[in-house]
């Protein structure tokens, strides 16, 4: 009798600890859903994770910038933002030139590198030293070569741009489509002035594209140079790319582009 009772206990006693192991399994499942519903809540699809590596006459910094892309709407930033507000916290006395070396995106992290300068001509040095062991194509002679004066230039070439209103290159502004082009400017957009939000190019050789704050090729200047190992270069939105500071200011170069060269 003394041998069944301890059955009894040991029965007893597997079916209690069983049970609570069943408890514990559960509210470990209810815990971790909840916290895979907080992740999913803190970085959703439309989320976008935008790192921009500044080098500022060999002073590097980041700043990660947390992007909406449905709404358009910058919703943190974080990093070396005080460099950064170092550097482009002084508006219109701010450097005026940005170079975009690179940009990278996989999946929902975005990295653009660019080097920034105080001169927009600093861009076209800077460039011409890079580009010594690669052919660049021949200088415009006389007044051509200046983006001082403000003119349209159009030369044939083999090279192609175009230019969409919308980011994600949706609706293309045909009327300043650029094709078989070898050098091609625009001093004044009229009634496209404001419009770009996105842009790409074609060529097999190295390419810039230049766009100005201004008409005549004044004001800020954004330049992203196109190099032979790609054929085709773009960006889907210009958004994310700062004209007037950093984004603590929320100023980018989308719907604010008055003129524009392709070299």
């Amino acid at each position: 009798m003394k041998v069944f009772y301890n059955y009894i206990v040991i029965a007893l006693s597997i079916l209690i600890i069983g049970c609570q192991n069943d408890e514990e399994i559960i509210e470990t499942d209810t815990v971790l859903k909840a916290q895979e519903g907080i992740v999913q809540k803190e970085f959703p699809s439309e989320i976008i994770n935008i790192n921009h590596k500044y080098d500022y006459y060999g002073k590097k910094f980041q700043v990660t910038y947390v992007f909406n892309n449905e709404t358009q709407e910058l919703i943190d930033a974080y990093g070396d933002d005080a460099i950064a507000k170092e550097i482009f916290g002084k508006d219109k006395k701010g450097p005026q030139g940005t170079l975009v070396l690179a940009v990278k995106q996989e999946g929902n992290y975005k990295e653009i590198s660019m080097k920034i300068f105080d001169t927009v001509n600093e861009i076209d040095q800077y460039t011409k030293e890079e580009q010594v062991a690669e052919p660049i194509k021949e200088q415009i002679k006389g007044k051509l070569a200046s983006r001082n004066n403000c003119f349209d230039i159009d030369l044939p070439g083999n090279d192609e741009i175009r230019f969409f209103e919308d980011i994600n290159y949706v609706t293309e502004l045909t009327d300043i489509r650029g094709l078989n082009k070898r050098t091609y400017g625009k001093q004044y957009l009229a009634h496209n002035n404001d419009r770009i939000s996105s842009f790409y190019m074609r060529s097999n050789e190295f390419q810039q594209i230049s766009f100005y704050e201004h008409s005549c090729y004044t004001g800020k200047r954004l330049t992203f140079n196109k190099y032979h190992t790609s054929q085709f270069y773009g960006e889907s939105n210009l958004r994310h790319h700062t004209l007037s500071g950093t984004w603590f200011w929320r100023v980018s170069w989308n719907d604010k582009i008055s003129s524009f060269w392709m070299p």
